[in-house]
């Protein structure tokens, strides 16, 4: 029995030990499964957690991408359209205008901005498959097709809505109401023509039906009023300040993105602003302000208004009141310079000081900027050279536009009335003999009329001759030159049965050696053995309403005082009423003297003073004035006050031309 019982403990033993071992092996199964669901939750969490930080990388950088692209894409924009609106403007076939269309100016802003980034698609394939992402993430988005580019509103053919009046509804409605420009109006068949293309024409006008957007009569000043400065950072003028110009403008949507997961819509208004030649001083290239040639400074000169230049370098005295310096390419600035009142030196343009500036000027201009610190703008002046002073011999036909580039850059194709010199006395005597007049006897049509010496026109001493505007004469500095009367011009456009002088109000004189071999056509410098232009008799324009222009390639001599009488400021002009006003007279010539005789006389000079020379090599000084006898006038005679053009009022019939070109955002009200 004890040992029976013995082994019944012992049996027993072992079933308890057995059980208990059971028992605690479950316990640690539970554990360790514990333990591994954390471990497991962890790590999705941080999967989750790295893969939400590679969506919103993978989203950002997309963002990253778009506005890149955007912002390329805009600034190639800015490059490509006025090159096509110039190409409007020349002769061209009509199968060829595809090539100026809105459709291809986008294909090409495209091309500029990701031509040489952007691969093709059956290049990519080539190179990896499709379970490869790839990082060029551009060429998913940037590739031209119908539904990238569309209007704004639609309801046409057209990629853009024109700025004309056929956008009035899309102007009027109440999404975009009040934030988009006033329509012009032209006729049908240049608006249809503005929405493929981008036109630049004289028969865009202000519409009546938008009085209150130009700050000016539309019925007036249809073609250039005053409107408001945009809000950038070139210094032409203030922003939102008044300034005279015409804006053309179109409107469209692109859709960024559309084949992504982040598809981005935007809407644009773009604007080529039509800027005639307005301030005080200006140059297309290279010029020096403040000082002469001869290395004297200004002594008695006054500049109030911005200054605009191609490139420019001042003196230490220079000075400008209520305006800045608005330079295309680089600027040289002497310290000293007092622009506003304020002080800039050579350090106007680094990091820190420019934005410091920007600062402390609030909302207002730079004062001193360059067009390439404006972001998306391009400040362009239409500047043919030499051309400007001649008459064309023939203007291009089949254009897309209906106005043609010589007669939009050019001022002498400008020009209502011609003369051109068609005979002299001899190869070494370039006295003209005969000269061919053509002026307007209504609206659209000319007269001719040929005056020849000893035939019908008379010498200016001789029965007749003082009624006639032309004559001609052998000056004391040795020149042949041909006299112009501007008071006599008139009354004998009347006697001949032409048109007033608000219509015949400008004037081209060009030599025609096409006419005889004995005329010489002029140089530049000119020379001695050229023929010069006179003006006598030129103190009172009062009969000039719409002012007078006076465009030659041949040297001009002011033998008078010029444009000494002053008229009541036009109502409606903005000029406030009692203030001296005198008729807007513009003098275009390669070169410019004051007298004809061997005394060199003191000058005052009022308005405006450009120059169209082209290239950066030499400087050009804007004061330098020369006397008949081809020395310098001294600093010490020369009283200048130079005062921008402040109304359509004060444009003279012939001016040179500037395009601001600006592209913005458009937000519906909505936003």
């Amino acid at each position: 029995m004890k040992a029976e019982l013995t082994y019944a403990c012992c049996r027993k033993s072992r079933r308890n030990f057995a059980g208990y071992r059971r028992e605690a092996g479950f316990a640690s199964l539970a554990m360790v499964a514990g333990i591994a669901g954390i471990v497991i939750m962890g790590l999705v969490l941080a999967f989750r957690g790295a893969s939400n930080a590679h969506d919103s990388q993978n989203e950002t950088q997309t963002r990253v991408d778009l506005a890149q692209a955007e912002d390329s894409f805009l600034r190639s924009l800015i490059a490509v359209v006025p090159n096509k609106a110039v190409g409007t403007m020349r002769l061209d076939e009509p199968g060829r205008w595809s090539e100026l269309s809105w459709d291809q100016i986008f294909k090409d802003a495209l091309d500029l901005s990701f031509g040489g980034s952007v691969s093709e698609d059956s290049i990519v394939a080539t190179l990896i498959d499709d379970n490869v992402i790839s990082a060029n993430r551009a060429g998913n988005y940037l590739v031209f097709d119908e539904d990238l580019f569309r209007p704004v509103m639609s309801g046409g053919s057209y990629l853009v809505n024109s700025g004309t009046m056929t956008s009035r509804s899309l102007v009027d409605g109440s999404e975009y109401g009040g934030r988009l420009p006033p329509p012009l109006e032209a006729p049908s068949l240049t608006m249809e023509r503005d929405g493929v293309y981008p036109l630049i024409s004289w028969r865009k006008k202000y519409s009546a039906s938008y009085q209150a957007s130009p700050m000016l009569s539309t019925e007036k000043y249809p073609h250039y009023n005053l409107i408001r400065y945009p809000d950038i950072h070139f210094g032409f003028a203030r922003p939102g300040q008044p300034f005279v110009a015409k804006r053309n403008w179109w409107a469209f949507t692109v859709n960024y993105g559309k084949n992504t997961k982040y598809p981005l819509t935007k809407s644009y208004v773009f604007s080529i602003y039509e800027v005639p030649s307005q301030a005080p001083i200006s140059a297309s290239a290279f010029m020096l302000v403040g000082r002469h040639s001869d290395g004297t400074d200004w002594t008695r000169t006054t500049v109030d208004g911005s200054v605009s230049s191609g490139s420019i370098a001042t003196t230490s005295g220079f000075r400008v009141t209520n305006g800045g310096i608005a330079v295309r390419n680089a600027a040289s600035i002497a310290e000293g310079t007092k622009l506003d009142g304020r002080s800039f030196d050579s350090s106007f343009d680094d990091l820190g000081v420019r934005e410091t500036r920007r600062i402390q000027l609030g909302s207002d201009a730079n004062l001193l900027s360059l067009s390439g610190n404006s972001g998306r703008v391009a400040f362009i002046p239409i500047n043919p050279g030499l051309a400007f002073y001649r008459i064309p011999e023939a203007l291009d036909t089949g254009t897309v536009s209906d106005t043609t580039w010589a007669e939009y850059s050019c001022g002498a194709a400008q020009c209502t009335m011609t003369l051109k010199i068609i005979d002299v006395a001899s190869e070494q005597e370039q006295l003209p003999t005969a000269i061919e007049f053509r002026y307007l006897v209504d609206n659209s049509s000319h007269q001719s009329l040929v005056l020849s010496r000893d035939s019908n026109w008379p010498r200016n001493d001789e029965e007749g001759g003082r009624e006639i505007p032309f004559q001609t004469e052998h000056l004391e500095t040795g020149r042949d030159a041909l006299i112009f009367y501007p008071e006599r011009l008139p009354a004998y456009l009347d006697s001949l049965g032409g048109a007033p002088t608000t219509e015949n109000h400008s004037l081209a004189i060009n030599p025609d050696p096409s006419r005889s071999a004995k005329i010489k056509n002029p140089e530049f410098p000119t020379a001695g053995t050229d023929i010069a232009v006179v003006l006598r008799e030129c103190a009172d324009f009062s009969q000039y309403n719409d002012g007078f222009g006076l465009v030659t390639n041949l040297r001009i001599y002011i033998a008078d005082d010029f444009n000494q009488v002053s008229v009541p400021a036009p109502s409606g002009s903005g000029i406030p009423q009692g203030e001296a006003f005198y008729p807007p007279v513009g003098l275009f010539a390669p070169e410019k003297r004051f007298g004809t005789t061997l005394k060199v006389r003191p000058i005052e000079y009022r308005g405006q003073v450009g120059n169209l020379a082209q290239g950066d090599a030499f400087a050009s000084h804007p004061l330098d004035f020369k006397a008949g006898t081809h020395e310098s006038i001294t600093a010490d005679l020369i009283e200048a006050d130079l005062k921008p053009i402040v109304s359509p009022a004060q444009l003279p019939p012939i001016y040179t031309m500037n395009w601001l070109i600006t592209i913005e955002e458009l937000r519906p009200n909505s936003l």
